[in-house]
């Protein structure tokens, strides 16, 4: 049994359990000198320690026999479509390492960012508008094509929206979750939810099976803001968990940018009130260009189509549609028309979320 695996499998104990936080699992680290060791330790030591609070206490003493079969638990965790990564796992985001309170593990569905992706968080209003929410599809789709991830809670509203544009885009989005990973929370968003699974990827730092309680979408926030270069708030209330991420965001030196609103909406009080603060404001996609220095050259070159290509391209929306669909519109046969839909894929005009699924991928 290879070290990194013991190592991993203390980790996995220790992240999940739920009455014990980062705060004092860094104190029994400290006490034990490593994850492994900290699972030998007994209850009576921790008390005269002082580390844990009474149903810390308590759910220590109730998983001792969880302790003590710990490589059993850890690997049959495997069987499901999540997996855990310790913060000494090569895999665990570098971007996370040295934010505060940086989570000891993340539980996982699908793909994290690549070291070397860039990423921007859209967030926003639960509630919101039908300009906030267009707004921050539109601003996730040219994220997409400037090859710049998204970063979001999956929460109703801005969030998704924002989400939905990367993804529909041929885009990365990663979903964070204030809950476990293997929740869809909320229900009414498991589209995005499988979507995220299978294109993109989903991550929380609490164990599977979490309820979304409120402190821990506050908590999840950190994560957001710390997974991404910049944040950007299409519509916020003047009061609201906007607010919560964008100071996280501050604390950890990202750059804010605030659509502005007008003055009497009150679903823009809060993006107007942070721009009065000192927040960059959005006027156009050309100051978030310019931030991440990207799309210019893409943008400026001139993409030449045959004339099926034209006409294939004149029939795509930003909405996905089966290869079926298209094939009794286009009247070409099956081989032709897979060549002219991969060509446009290649020009970067269309793209393929789904197997056998084609969109227009909009700029």
């Amino acid at each position: 049994m290879s070290t990194d695996f013991k190592r991993e499998a203390a980790w996995h104990y220790l992240c999940s359990l739920k009455n014990i936080g980062i705060r004092s699992i860094e104190k029994l680290i400290i006490l034990s000198g490593s994850p492994e060791e900290a699972l030998k330790v007994d209850t009576e030591t921790i008390k005269e320690a002082g580390i844990f609070s009474a149903a810390a206490l308590n759910e220590w003493n109730d998983t001792a026999g969880r302790r003590r079969d710990n490589y059993a638990y850890y690997e049959s965790s495997h069987k499901y479509r999540y997996r855990f990564i310790s913060k000494d796992h090569p895999d665990y985001p570098d971007k996370l390492k040295n934010i505060d309170l940086a989570p000891y593990g993340l539980w996982v569905i699908g793909k994290l960012p690549a070291k070397e992706k860039r990423c921007a968080a859209i967030i926003g209003s639960r509630v919101s508008t039908e300009y906030g929410r267009s707004m921050a599809e539109m601003i996730g789709a040219k994220l997409a094509g400037w090859n710049i991830g998204v970063v979001s809670g999956m929460a109703m509203g801005i969030d998704a929206e924002g989400q939905w544009g990367a993804l529909k885009n041929g885009g990365y989005s990663l979903g964070v979750l204030g809950c476990g990973v293997d929740i869809c929370y909320p229900a009414c968003n498991i589209e995005l939810y499988e979507y995220l699974a299978n294109y993109g990827g989903i991550i929380s730092e609490f164990a599977p099976g979490s309820p979304g309680l409120a402190q821990n979408f506050r908590q999840r926030n950190r994560l957001i803001s710390g997974l991404s270069e910049c944040v950007i708030v299409t519509e916020a209330r003047k009061k609201s968990g906007t607010q919560l991420t964008v100071s996280w965001a501050l604390d950890q030196g990202k750059e804010v940018f605030a659509l502005p609103g007008r003055f009497t909406d009150k679903y823009s009080e809060g993006c107007n009130q942070m721009i009065s603060d000192g927040a960059c404001i959005l006027n156009d996609m050309d100051t978030l260009r310019d931030f991440f220095g990207a799309g210019s050259e893409k943008e400026n070159a001139v993409i030449t189509l045959t004339e099926d290509e034209k006409r294939i391209y004149s029939l795509l929306t930003g909405d996905m549609q089966h290869f079926e669909h298209l094939y009794f519109k286009a009247g070409m046969k099956t081989d032709e028309l897979f060549k002219v839909l991969y060509s446009l894929e290649k020009k970067g005009l269309a793209t393929q979320p789904m197997r056998n699924h084609f969109t227009r991928r909009l700029f």
